[in-house]
């Protein structure tokens, strides 16, 4: 699967591309470290509440002390408290600089540890086609203007939906890989235009093998369609 959403990713990622800069990247790193100290918590002591469950279920109170698990119930809701408190902390500063528009969104790829922008594809792109649109190119100036500082590679990565390609077979006869290949590549001569460096910027095609949507309808399918602009973790500044 593509890209996994975590609330620790949702800091990493605000942290420099969606909030103003008088917050700093090391108050979400510290909120984020404190939720997922928080997470790890909350498994163990739902995993102990579970046990005293089975334990209780499968003898007499003779011999079990109730009150271990009155306990162990108060740690797991108390857990329970603290992720939803740190949640609610980390998405209110992930939304306190949202002038991404309503073409990108903030991604994090926790496996890869990358981070970046995710534009629709039917924004920047019409159908079938590789050239930017005037909505395109603007979202684009807006990754530009928050990617610029940073000094790190960058990927673009081109994504499709599933549906064969057979009105543009003749121009895309490899299919949707193609397609994918050449929508990135036309993000990364835009963003290069605008001035990031060429050695700097390369390019990967997932065609439809990466949805972030599995449905087969159409609202699946447009989730699908995107560009995403990618750079490492730990690239990004730390204060």
């Amino acid at each position: 699967m593509n890209i996994r959403f975590t609330w620790f990713g949702i800091a990493a990622a605000a942290a420099f591309f969606i909030t103003p800069s008088c917050v700093s990247y090391a108050k979400y790193a510290q909120v984020a470290d404190a939720l997922a100290s928080a997470n790890e918590q909350l498994a163990y002591a739902d995993d102990r509440v579970g046990e005293l469950e089975l334990i209780l279920a499968e003898s007499t109170l003779d011999g079990v002390d109730p009150s271990i698990y009155d306990a162990a119930l108060a740690d797991l809701q108390a857990a329970q408290a603290e992720r939803a408190r740190l949640e609610a902390q980390v998405a209110e500063m992930a939304s306190s600089g949202g002038d991404l528009g309503s073409a990108l969104s903030v991604v994090y790829n926790e496996k890869e540890g990358m981070v970046g922008y995710s534009a629709k594809g039917d924004v920047l792109f019409a159908s079938g086609s590789t050239e930017l649109t005037k909505a395109g190119r603007e979202a684009l100036d807006i990754v530009y203007e928050k990617m610029a500082g940073l000094d790190a590679p960058v990927r673009v990565d081109g994504h499709t939906d599933s549906d064969p390609i057979n009105k543009t077979k003749d121009r895309f006869p490899l299919g949707n890989i193609q397609l994918g290949a050449e929508r990135a590549i036309a993000v990364r001569a835009y963003l290069v235009k605008k001035g990031m460096a060429e050695s700097s910027v390369y390019i990967a095609s997932y065609g439809p093998h990466h949805p972030v949507a599995n449905g087969t309808d159409s609202e699946s399918k447009k989730r699908n369609r995107r560009v995403e602009i990618m750079v490492p973790v730990s690239s990004l500044p730390k204060g």
